[in-house]
């Protein structure tokens, strides 16, 4: 029942990130945005990239800049900029947590029972487990970077967990702005697809969130066994 509650929940949470994004793109401030970054020409990448680094420490929304990457550079190039722009901004906050902020970030997890069980996790099952942790929300993962700054993870382990484990909420953002980008594009004249297209699109982002919120649950699970067998 509750494992139903949350799917439901979740579900309501992604159709209004849907319909906010929809929003977003109809009110052309996205537009104008991912027009400044492409009047970069070549150094377009990286500006994106670069965005999605500074988006990671300053907690900014993750998906708007995901949905961007879609539209300015399609489904695959647009999940690995996003990736490799989120996971390194990541490491840095790891890094600031652990150097910098210390202090803060300890007063502030203290009593983070759920931070407290992924530490004895992640001492007991290795940095792997943080793969684990990246698919299914233990916690705010944008704090959670610098959370995990306390734990003596590597700042490399770090980041390849961070790269695997977003891999499927990425894919699911930039799909649905690769969808807005072609939305724009009809508009406006400049490309056409047919309904049949349009509906495999479609469908490919439903499947798309199926299998997220598979692997997520999934996911759960293995971490919830992992608890009980760590309090056993």
């Amino acid at each position: 029942m509750k494992t139903n509650i949350n799917t439901a929940i979740k579900f309501v949470m992604l159709s209004m990130i849907i319909g906010v994004a929809v929003y977003v793109n109809k009110s052309k401030i996205l537009v104008h945005t991912l027009e400044s970054i492409e009047n970069f020409g070549p150094g377009a990448v990286l500006v994106y990239t670069g965005a999605c680094f500074a988006g990671t420490i300053f907690f900014f929304p993750s998906f708007i800049l995901n949905a961007g990457g879609g539209i300015l550079f399609g489904m695959f190039p647009g999940v690995l900029y996003c990736l490799l722009g989120t996971s390194t901004g990541s490491v840095i906050a790891l890094l600031l947590g652990r150097y910098l902020f210390r202090k803060a970030i300890e007063k502030k997890f203290k009593n983070n029972t759920s931070f407290h069980v992924m530490e004895g996790i992640l001492k007991k099952e290795g940095w792997k487990v943080l793969i684990l942790a990246r698919l299914t929300p233990v916690f705010p993962f944008l704090a959670g970077n610098y959370a995990f700054g306390l734990t003596s993870v590597s700042a490399w382990h770090y980041f390849i967990a961070a790269f695997i484990g977003s891999i499927p909420s990425a894919s699911v953002y930039v799909y649905l702005g690769t969808i807005l980008g072609d939305f724009a594009s009809a508009d406006s004249g400049v490309r056409q697809r047919t309904p049949l297209e349009w509906g495999l699109m479609i469908i490919g982002l439903l499947v798309t969130i199926i299998l997220v919120v598979y692997l997520r649950q999934l996911a759960q699970k293995i971490l919830d066994e992992k608890k009980a067998n760590l309090s056993s």
